[in-house]
């Protein structure tokens, strides 16, 4: 037997004879195994005489053509060749090494097929035309790393598993995927106090920013393309800013918002001057590369409030003040463009009793809510009027209050039990009752127990 691409022929074995029924004849038979015949081509079949090797008893060689078994999943393997680095961009090979079922190499992969599975790409499917011949029975695979996400490899043949799927984490991106100037021309400002975002405007002049108060530069990662990132893609942002006619920096760090998609730089800007800088996206903190550039400037302002702007309420407990409950003053000060104001040494709060006059009030102090405020303890039953005043003018109408009663929490319970008091027919006057001892009481007589009732500032 002469196998396909072979110089030389292989002996088989003796052929035996065999007694053809119908004609009585003898014929001579070898059986050729199907191991013998495990690689795909053109063999040639010989009869000779095992005295003379020379002589061919049939002149014409006998081919046969076999053609290639399929690929099976038991003697297939798959190897994935990681990247360097796991980034959105990146280029990993994937390579098939597909054998039939004797281990010999495949000549296509046509019954092979390779699943993609991510959580953010979804589900992709390769097969024979996708793949490349390296050798026999080696195929490649490229595959573009497309999002941060994790990937799953699985092969397939004939619909059988073959061997364990591999795995992916791509954690990061590569820069020459990011837009760079689609990513610095949608850097944004949210000021304090406010919900919307601010851009630069064409001119490029400086953003002006209240001073002593945190703001929030936003930086979106912008695809080539014009795609956003939504998954952190693990990268380095900063704003660095220097106050003008200094050479000192000001650094602060961004770190990646899931919700906004962006990366977020807190900063706040101590005096009111004008500041410059950039905002910069790097490959990571310690790299010197950077991705994305974008020149800005803030011209920083005291946020005064304005009298027009700012107004204030006073809330309570319950709507009828009592002496002891706490009364707030809630102010909302608003610069004259509306902005939140900050700067408070303008703004007097003053609260005036009809009988205790003029009253101490503490000092506005900022709430969550971006709102100010202070308390106030009544202690007299009157009317209190409350003003506020911003730079000598008045902000908003007087608010006016009524005092009643007292609050139980104002009252002195063990001074008011200390305290009692007994009348009886029997006392020549009203005695004051002392524990352990002993009165005397007419059977039949009325009998009055007096209880004063003292609140904390010592009065009933």
């Amino acid at each position: 037997m002469l196998p396909p691409g072979a110089n030389t022929s292989q002996p088989l074995g003796t052929m035996d004879p065999m007694l053809d029924n119908a004609t009585t004849d003898f014929v001579w038979q070898l059986t050729v195994i199907g191991s013998q015949l495990r690689k795909a081509g053109s063999y040639n079949f010989s009869v000779i005489q095992s005295t003379n090797a020379s002589a061919v008893i049939v002149n014409t060689p006998l081919r046969i053509q076999v053609y290639p078994a399929a690929s099976a999943a038991d003697t297939s393997t798959h190897s994935v060749a990681m990247p360097e680095l796991a980034a959105v961009g990146a280029v990993l090979s994937y390579t098939l090494y597909l054998n039939d079922i004797y281990g010999e190499p495949s000549i296509t992969a046509a019954n092979a097929s390779l699943v993609i599975i991510g959580g953010v790409t979804g589900t992709m499917n390769a097969t024979a035309q996708n793949f490349t011949t390296v050798a026999p029975g080696i195929f490649s695979y490229n595959y573009t790393l497309a999002a941060i996400e994790r990937l799953n490899f699985t092969m397939f043949i004939s619909g059988s598993k073959v061997g364990r799927s591999a795995y992916l984490n791509v954690t990061t991106v590569l820069p020459s995927v990011i837009d760079a100037a689609a990513t610095a021309n949608n850097a944004m400002v949210q000021q304090y106090g406010e919900i919307t975002r601010r851009a630069w405007n064409a001119s490029g002049a400086a953003l002006p920013v209240s001073d002593d108060a945190w703001h929030l530069m936003y930086l979106p990662v912008i695809r080539v393309g014009g795609s956003p990132l939504y998954s952190n893609p693990q990268l380095a942002a900063r704003l660095v800013l220097t106050p003008n006619g200094t050479t000192e920096q000001m650094v602060f760090n961004g770190y990646w918002s899931s919700s906004n998609g962006s990366y977020l730089m807190p900063f706040k800007l101590p005096d009111n001057i004008t500041y410059i800088g950039q905002v910069e996206l790097r490959q990571s903190s310690n790299s010197t590369l950077t991705i994305v550039t974008k020149a800005v400037s803030f011209a920083a302002f005291h946020s005064y409030p304005a009298a027009a702007t700012s107004l204030f309420r006073l809330a309570a407990s319950s709507p009828t003040i009592k002496m002891g409950e706490t009364v707030y003053i809630v102010a909302g000060l608003r610069a004259a463009n509306n902005q939140p104001a900050l700067a408070i040494d303008t703004v007097v709060v003053q609260a005036t009793g009809s009988l205790s006059g003029i009253m101490s009030v503490g000092p506005l102090t900022q709430q969550t809510d971006g709102t100010w405020a202070t308390q106030l303890h009544p202690v007299q039953q009157e009317t209190i009027t409350v003003t506020m005043t911003v730079g000598g003018t008045m902000a908003g109408p007087a608010q006016t209050m009524t005092i009643t009663g007292r609050s139980p929490t104002y009252l002195d319970y063990n001074s008011s039990i200390q305290h009692p008091k007994l009348l009886a027919q029997s006392l020549s006057q009203t005695s004051y009752v002392s524990a352990g001892a002993s009165y005397t009481v007419y059977i039949g007589e009325t009998s009055l127990l007096y209880i004063p009732v003292f609140d904390r500032a010592g009065t009933t």
